[in-house]
């Protein structure tokens, strides 16, 4: 177990919560980024094949 303060667990486990934190940020970037008229880099390198 590792962790300090409200987070403890695994390694993994706390990796697995900051892949998925991750994840939740980059969605709402992605719909700030489309609201202001900009591709996100995801959806571009789609755009461009």
């Amino acid at each position: 177990m590792v962790g300090k303060g409200f987070l403890h667990g695994t390694r993994v486990g706390i990796l697995e919560k900051n892949v998925a934190h991750d994840n939740e940020m980059y969605g709402t970037m992605s719909v700030y980024l489309r609201l202001k008229g900009i591709v996100p880099p995801s959806t571009a390198a789609r755009m461009r094949r």
